[in-house]
């Protein structure tokens, strides 16, 4: 969600919108009626192998695939007009 707020209200109210602001929101600070400055809600990223034990390991990966027929296929189809 993005939210808009005077340069003043902002100095005034800091504490408080820093509260509010949840990952994802943006807080757009003007002047005047300008933005001036945008404030975003900070969102760690996850470490490096966060993700590792959903992967499949490498011996369980079925290398043999119906992919390499779809591929062949799909080279010999005859819509496909390679440069001479």
């Amino acid at each position: 969600m993005i939210k808009f707020e005077s340069l003043y209200s902002v100095k005034t109210n800091l504490s408080k919108l820093i509260e509010e602001l949840v990952p994802g929101d943006e807080l757009v600070i003007t002047n005047h009626g300008n933005p001036v400055a945008k404030l975003v809600a900070y969102k760690e990223k996850p470490a490096l192998g966060a993700y590792a034990s959903e992967l499949a390991p490498l011996s369980e990966i079925d290398w043999h695939s119906d992919q390499d027929d779809l591929f062949k296929d799909w080279l010999a189809s005859p819509e496909i007009e390679f440069p001479k």
